[in-house]
């Protein structure tokens, strides 16, 4: 394969979202295993609505994701300036060029005129189409309309009589016939590019060899095609990934709209949020968790599914899950501090409560799917009084074995010399032995006067951490209100 060069092109009109994110981890991914150079390039040609600070935002989400670009605005290189804002040089120079060699024309239709000639084609039947009123316009017609004060747009000649054909490394030959004539804006009224133009002779200069996008490209993909064509350029190779759809396997153009940032927040962790994305398409991987350095070393652009991909939210909190039971506590706990102190649970811990914090972190791991859950799951410990969370609670402390499981538990576990996990477990184990009880018949009672809840993290380590004082206060509370007798 010729040296590989690929670009990520965000605009930083707004977040970096999933579908973007994805885009970029194949992008990087594809580099990787033809040790190729991935160009960030930011494509901020839209000056009002483009942000610094968003750029930044980008970079720090991509970076966290595990992606790293070789050539970008921060970065330099020698295909640069990396913003298209800079390179409006270019553009202007090779509109002048396209027009001169009879690619492209002057456009005064406005706004109001193309709407109605919209409407009156939709009336019957027709698809919406620039029906080339301007195409043959002589300099007087030109003069007169500029005198009458139009800024005239600048559109690209199009033949409707000729396909449009190249191959996509994914989804092999394409081509799109195209019945009439539709010629596209590559100019402004403002005098700035629009995407299609812009991204041809950005990719153009900058040595680009392929481009790899969402499959709701493939439109812009063909204007590309007739852009490299009428300047008589080889285009990049085309890969067009799978379209997303939501759970149920419906198309829509909202999924994956959810930002990188969002999703930090409520606590997702940046292996996850990759190994998920490069699920949606890729079928290289044999296991379900894996990281970005491992995918890099197999990564192939023929291992992309033609299907769409799934994306289920339930998947990714089960990866997620996956990868913060794996994590250490103190990840947990860094992650989950920021949490604990909004709902007033810690301010600033000392060493004893810190020290307890990363015991708790050790203990919920497990139990959450995203950070964001940390309160809910652990609001327990810091609850004054417990009750029961269901009807179903109620009915375990209501088993006739409770009562003298309760006064066993607080004998037993009062005279322990270490309130620790591993003489709880066998202190625990022994007492469902010798009342010939099974563990659920214990545990489960314990549980629910603990916590009041039905299911949580192993009951050996939610004693331990709450002290014996606190079980003891709660024991006691259930047998003074006595649910059992109810």
């Amino acid at each position: 394969m010729d040296k590989v060069r690929v670009r990520i092109a965000p605009s930083p009109t707004g977040l970096l979202n999933l579908r973007r994110a994805r885009i970029a981890l194949f992008n990087y991914l594809f580099t990787q295993a033809y040790e190729g150079t991935l160009i960030l390039r930011s494509d901020d040609i839209d000056q009002d609505r483009s942000s610094k600070a968003v750029e930044q935002s980008i970079y720090k989400d991509l970076a966290w994701l595990g992606i790293s670009w070789d050539e970008g605005p921060d970065k330099g290189g020698s295909y640069g300036p990396y913003r298209q804002s800079e390179r409006t040089d270019v553009y202007t120079r090779f509109t002048k060029r396209l027009i001169e060699d009879g690619f492209c024309y002057h456009c005064f239709c406005d706004s109001r005129e193309l709407a109605d000639k919209r409407r009156e084609m939709l009336s019957h039947g027709e698809t919406p189409r620039y029906t080339g009123r301007c195409r043959n316009l002589n300099e007087e017609d030109r003069a007169r309309l500029i005198a009458d004060g139009r800024e005239p747009v600048v559109r690209f000649r199009t033949s409707g009589s000729k396909a449009i054909t190249f191959t996509d490394l994914i989804n092999g030959p394409i081509e799109i016939e195209s019945e009439a004539p539709n010629d596209f804006i590559v100019v402004k009224a403002d005098g700035l590019p629009t995407y299609n133009f812009a991204v041809v002779l950005d990719d153009h200069f900058m040595g680009i060899s392929h481009v790899i996008c969402g499959d709701e490209q493939l439109a812009n993909t063909t204007r590309q095609v007739m852009l490299y064509e009428a300047l008589g350029w080889r285009p990049p190779k085309f890969a067009h990934l799978p379209a997303l759809t939501d759970d149920e396997g419906r198309l829509s153009a909202t999924v994956g709209l959810g930002t990188v940032e969002e999703y930090r927040q409520r606590g997702y962790l940046p292996e996850s949020l990759a190994n998920f994305l490069l699920l949606l398409g890729w079928k290289g991987p044999e296991k379900p968790f894996f990281t970005v350095k491992d995918a890099s070393k197999s990564f192939r652009l023929e291992q992309i599914s033609q299907t769409p991909a799934i994306f289920n939210p339930d998947q990714l909190r089960k990866i997620n899950n996956y990868y913060l039971k794996s994590s250490s506590p103190e990840r947990i706990l860094e992650l989950a501090l920021p949490y604990l102190r909004e709902a007033g649970y810690v301010s600033e811990p000392d060493e004893d409560e810190y020290a307890w914090l990363l015991q708790l972190a050790e203990t919920m791991r497990g139990e959450l799917d995203e950070i964001a859950e940390i309160n809910e799951r652990v609001s327990f410990f810091f609850e004054s009084k417990i009750e029961p969370e269901s009807k179903r609670a109620i009915q375990v402390l209501k088993e006739e074995q409770v009562p003298a499981v309760f006064t066993a538990v607080l004998e037993r576990l009062g005279r322990l010399p270490e309130f620790k996990v591993a003489a709880i477990r066998t202190e625990l184990r022994q007492l469902c032995k010798d009342m010939d009880l099974t563990t659920r018949r214990v545990y489960l009672p314990l549980r629910v006067a603990l916590t009041g809840r039905l299911r949580g993290a192993e009951i050996f380590r939610i004693i331990a951490l709450l002290g014996w004082e606190q079980v003891k206060a709660r024991l006691e509370a259930v047998q003074k209100q006595g649910f059992y007798h109810y």
